[in-house]
């Protein structure tokens, strides 16, 4: 088998060349021979920016207990091939021995068409992603050896995103890529092995059968390994831990002006002062008297130029990193803490506002926010992989770049199905009709993120996503908008009308119903929803007649929604053959309709919703702006951002992040109530830009 090499452009390119379709296939006939094997192929000269050749290498550290591997990035280089064998010691300095992790990225261009196979030898896990296409996944803590690839058919020329993934435990360590050309179709396994051959360090013999000792020099003595790529100039990397490429790095620069020669005449000390809290307070920094940043704000600020040195402050990318991103996380997640990690709740939240976005959006938004492909590579063939529909792993990546929030977030419409990927769908299989893709059918911004769904959609019966809604875009705990008044047409039939015997009907009106009779009427809309095995479920896409394909080391697993049965609107009855062989089902989960305390109580068949909060006292208090019942998670949101609360709700959580004064704390002075109400209007006014709300809420507290 000849020495085949390769052109391999590195990440360094910045993206420019993504978008490369899946070209990507497996050949199911072993006797369709490709190409004729006529020879070595002539090697290719390669480049990155800046003038260095190889793979773009970066190297992590990690704790015992991450669940990424990749925590802290330590080194980025040029690794002109993958190929370390097995060893004790560390590969870089700076890099330790264990617990380390590493992404080798670049692209791949085949110097001919026809069959390839791909092997990697590594101790421990590893990874491999071929334009967008998983092709080699042992993650897992490892003896060195063999892992390969199908047969892949590739095209001549053809410019391939190439990404190798691997982390190390503890003990020794080894990785090793070797590719080769393989025109007859020969599996994977057998190219892997069958030109290895030779002894071990004791003397004793191994071939084909000994698949672990691929970490030993000699055990690749006429094995196609990865050919050195001739180094065509000598470069500097951009250091590890500052921007990940030029794209980046003018992403994330903070406007910078030359230092003053003279403080006094170049800004009051006024000015200054109140400089540094603006960036207190919008971008989270303490910064000197003598930054040139604060003298530049400063001279802003005393020529009367407000709005400017505000909207200044907020170009510095820790605006998005640490106040938007702590305002955000403190209704992200059940713990209600500012300190949880980045998830898809914060990054549409920071992505709306980096981007300007009507903030209405947040509730009714059908898109989605991403990391840029420069940033985190995805396999977009297993669409429900570790990384996306499952986890919060994705998110967690773009925090381990160590790259701002400001340069690191695409956003991505999921109703454009041409350019979204798999790794954003829902991946299913029907067995009547064969696999299939879909998306969330009723996307609502962040009441459908997975963080919003595994905090409150997760258990009981869909009432807590109401009141949370309520508590987090209306500002109105559900204390303030219990009515005993209110009809109990719409309270559910597991709620029980005599708690306590016959005569205790009294204890449900006034325990029960009044928080039961408003909250029960708004359940219906998510009543499609339901989020198990970490995943956010609909009905529509997760029926029982269909199952999500999810394939780990060969194996399927199945995971399935629960319709309510039509049959469960009658009064509980025992068991007979005609009742347990209906097949009709309503297609709402399970839980909304299972638990019958009442049987007369209300049965919730479709995604309709009601809100009765159309009192006086409560038109008053929301000020409710079109229809008050609808169809649906998005319709429900509408609801809520089209209300006049909305927009003063958002007002008083900048408020308390920006000011470090809660508004909706007891002791806020009453006389900034009408501070608050005139910067919620504004708002409102101004299209919703949260953005804007945060530099107008900072200019308001600049004098505290």
């Amino acid at each position: 088998m000849p020495r085949v090499f390769w052109n391999i452009r590195p990440i360094f390119l910045l993206g420019l060349l993504l978008g490369f379709g899946g070209c990507l296939s497996k050949d199911d006939n072993a006797g369709n021979r490709g190409p004729s094997n006529d020879g070595p192929v002539d090697e290719f000269e390669v480049y990155t920016a800046e003038g260095s050749g190889g793979l773009r290498a970066d190297y992590y550290t990690y704790s015992n207990d991450s669940p990424t591997k990749f925590q802290r990035k330590v080194l980025t280089k040029v690794d002109k091939q993958i190929n370390y064998l097995q060893s004790n010691t560390s590969w870089h300095t700076g890099v330790p021995r264990d617990r380390f992790s590493a992404k080798w990225t670049g692209y791949i261009v085949p110097p001919k068409s026809g069959r390839y196979v791909i092997c990697t030898c590594t101790d421990d896990g590893v990874r491999v992603v071929l334009d967008g296409k998983r092709i080699i996944s042992r993650w897992q803590n490892q003896a060195p050896r063999f892992w390969w690839s199908e047969s892949l058919n590739l095209e001549e020329g053809k410019e391939y995103r190439f990404k190798m993934e691997f982390y190390e435990a503890t003990g020794s360590q080894a990785a090793r890529l070797f590719w080769a050309y393989n025109p007859a179709g020969t599996s994977g396994e057998n190219v892997c092995y069958s030109t290895v051959s030779g002894v071990d360090g004791d003397g004793i013999p191994f071939g084909p059968e000994q698949k672990y000792d691929c970490g030993n020099s000699s055990a690749t003595t006429n094995i196609v390994i990865n050919p050195e790529l001739k180094v065509v100039g000598e470069g500097s990397l951009i250091p590890a831990g500052t921007e990940i490429d030029t794209a980046t790095a003018a992403c994330e620069s903070s406007p910078s002006f030359s230092a003053s020669q003279n403080i006094e005449e170049s800004a009051s000390f006024e000015g200054i002062q109140k400089a540094r809290s603006l960036f207190k307070r919008l971008a989270g920094i303490e910064l000197s008297s003598f930054d040139n940043r604060i003298i530049q704000v400063a001279k802003m600020i005393d020529d009367g130029k407000l709005a400017q040195a505000a909207r200044f402050v907020t170009e510095d990318p820790n605006f998005l990193d640490k106040t938007v991103r702590s305002m955000a996380a403190r209704i992200s997640t059940f713990e209600e803490r500012p300190d949880v990690p980045l998830n898809d709740f914060i990054a549409t939240v920071a992505g709306i506002t980096r981007d300007e976005i009507d903030a209405r959006k947040l509730l009714t938004g059908g898109f989605a926010y991403r990391a840029k492909p420069v940033l985190s590579w995805y396999d977009e063939s297993d669409a429900d992989s570790e990384r996306t529909l499952k986890s919060n792993l994705h998110y967690e990546e773009i925090e381990a770049s160590g790259v701002s929030l400001k340069c690191a977030l695409d956003k991505l419409d999921p109703f454009n199905l041409n350019d979204i990927p798999n790794h954003m769908r829902q991946m299913l299989s029907d067995p009547r009709t064969g696999s299939d893709l879909a998306i969330n059918p009723d996307p609502a911004g962040l009441l459908t993120t997975r963080s919003f769904a595994n905090a409150h959609i997760k258990a009981g019966t869909n009432r807590r996503p109401v009141q949370k809604a309520f508590e987090y875009f209306l500002c109105s705990p559900i204390d303030d908008w219990r009515d005993a008044e209110l009809p109990d047409t719409y309270v559910g039939r597991d709620v029980e009308r005599f708690p306590n015997g016959p005569q205790s009907h009294s204890e449900y009106q006034a325990n029960c119903k009044s928080c039961h009779a408003p909250m029960d009427g708004m359940r219906g809309a998510f009543s499609k929803f339901h989020f198990e095995n970490d995943i956010l479920k609909h009905s529509s896409l997760y029926l029982e007649n269909a199952f999500i394909r999810r394939v780990t080391d060969n194996a399927e697993t199945v995971t399935t929604l629960k319709l309510t049965p039509q049959s469960q609107r009658d009064t509980p009855v025992e068991p007979t053959s005609d009742s347990t062989s209906a097949s009709s089902k309503v297609p709402v989960v399970w839980k909304m309709n299972h638990n019958v305390n009442y049987s007369r109580g209300h049965f919730v068949e479709d995604d309709s919703f009601v809100n009765l909060l159309d009192s006086d006292i409560q038109l008053a208090k929301f000020g409710w702006s079109g229809d008050l019942s609808g169809q649906g998670v998005r319709e429900f949101g509408r609801m809520i951002a089209n209300s006049r609360a909305f927009p003063q709700c958002m007002t008083k959580r900048v408020y308390a992040e920006v000011c470090k004064h809660d508004p909706l704390k007891p002791g806020f002075p009453n006389e900034l109530e009408d501070t608050l109400n005139d910067l919620g209007e504004q708002f409102a006014r101004t299209g919703y830009n949260l953005r804007h709300l945060f530099e107008a809420v900072a200019l308001s507290c600049l004098e505290d």
